[in-house]
């Protein structure tokens, strides 16, 4: 039993049957190695426990307990999810944009979208959630929203035109809807070192009142103003202590998913999150149950389905990850909170079920599909045949690998 590849960095046999423990020097992955005659020499005493010597039924449910245990992990990791509960912000629109397919199925500002297709969404990451699910159907999106008097209907959105690779990122623009941000006053924070407000001489608790005679009566209004104006010279109005100061200051240019944006370097003073706005997305003990395998099966189908897109080119391959990528998002969602950990690790686990379950030679998929052509032929496949399946399942996996390496040192880059 084995966690990693290559050379045994530490191992140890233990237990009645005398498995032998081992972590080893690639922490790639991991695998079991049977008692099998096929393996090596199995002492005459034992050869009755050898795993080539099992029935194809028992060899079928030893080699599918693996992948079938990440859907079961992904499982209980949904359910703890669901018990803890994600706080987060209610879904309240803050504008529609003109000929969206928001704008298009009738929804208005103001309006909070109590459901997705049915399932309720008391915060934004749900929506996204249910969102995504649709996105990769092409299908259209039930929204049932509540206006300001409390009335609630369904609305229509046509969501066949949405990207995958394209419009996931910003995935509520994309529909057409921005989300409502409580007004956050235009005071400094912080003045970030050696950026074009530090020399430009703004300073910490400054009050932004104008900037080139705009006036600015919310931080989003002073965030909007200079992302739109890269490289452009701006006259800011201060208000310091009761003093009235003007600075002028050039904008950096950054470059945001290929648009240029402007930045002036600081960051706004934090105010607390108004209580009516906070939501909490939490299920019961029992409750939890059927929504987690619910739960598991959708990121199940998604995955699967994703898999279909790239390889007929729907959606790019440079959506594949690879150990070094998922390393990192692992420790960023663990940085957010047990709940974020646990979300992110489910997917992770149903992504390595289905990966495993693929009719591949050399992984749990293809000893299955083996297993099954042995079931209907009455006799196992050939040890020739099976050779050269391992041989070009090899091939395929190292392709794959390589194909994921190389996606994340280019995030890297």
């Amino acid at each position: 039993y084995s966690i990693g590849f290559g050379n045994p960095v530490w191992k140890k046999k233990a237990g009645a049957d005398n498995t032998e423990y081992v972590i080893a020097a690639l922490p790639l992955g991991g695998y079991v190695k049977m008692l099998d005659e096929r393996e090596g020499e199995v002492p005459a005493n034992e050869i009755h426990r050898a795993f080539n010597r099992q029935s194809v039924w028992k060899r079928f449910a030893i080699v599918f307990a693996g992948p079938a245990f990440n859907f079961i992990f992904a499982f209980f990791a949904y359910w703890v999810v669901f018990v803890l509960g994600v706080s987060g912000v209610k879904p309240i629109i803050g504008d529609v944009y003109k000929d969206s397919p928001a704008a298009q199925a009738g929804l208005e500002t103001g309006m909070e979208i109590v459901a997705v297709n049915n399932k309720a969404t008391p915060i934004w990451d749900a929506v996204f959630q249910q969102t995504i699910l649709k996105m990769v159907d092409n299908e259209t999106l039930l929204v049932t929203a509540k206006d300001t008097y409390g009335s609630q209907r369904q609305y229509r959105l046509d969501i066949s035109q949405l990207d995958l690779d394209r419009d996931t990122k910003q995935l509520f623009k994309a529909l057409g809807i921005r989300r409502y941000q409580q007004p956050v006053p235009p005071v400094i924070g912080e003045v970030l070192e050696n950026n074009p407000a530090a020399l430009a001489g703004i300073q910490k608790d400054d009050r932004i009142l104008a900037i080139d005679n705009q006036t600015m009566d919310s931080w989003q209004d002073v965030a909007e103003y200079i992302s739109a104006r890269p490289g452009e010279k701006l006259v800011f109005k201060i208000d310091r202590t009761g003093n009235q100061l003007y600075l002028e200051l050039t904008t950096a240019v950054v470059d945001a998913d290929g648009v240029k944006k402007g930045r002036a370097g600081f960051i706004n003073k934090p105010v607390p999150l108004d209580e009516n706005l906070k939501a909490v997305h939490q299920l019961g003990v029992i409750e939890a149950i059927p929504d987690s395998i619910r739960k598991t099966w959708d990121m199940s189908i998604v995955t699967l389905k994703l898999l279909g897109k790239i390889v007929t080119g729907d959606v790019s391959i440079k959506n594949i990850s690879g150990p070094l990528n998922i390393a990192v998002v692992v420790g960023k969602s663990a940085d957010l909170g047990l709940v974020y950990f646990l979300t992110v690790v489910a997917i992770v686990s149903v992504s390595l079920g289905i990966l495993n379950l693929l009719p591949i030679p050399v992984l749990d998929g293809g000893h299955l599909l083996f297993y099954v052509v042995e079931m209907l032929k009455g006799s196992p496949v050939s040890e020739t045949v099976e050779a050269v399946a391992q041989r070009v399942g090899i091939a395929l996996l190292m392709m794959l690998m390589m194909l994921a390496l190389y996606n994340d040192i280019m995030r890297f880059m």
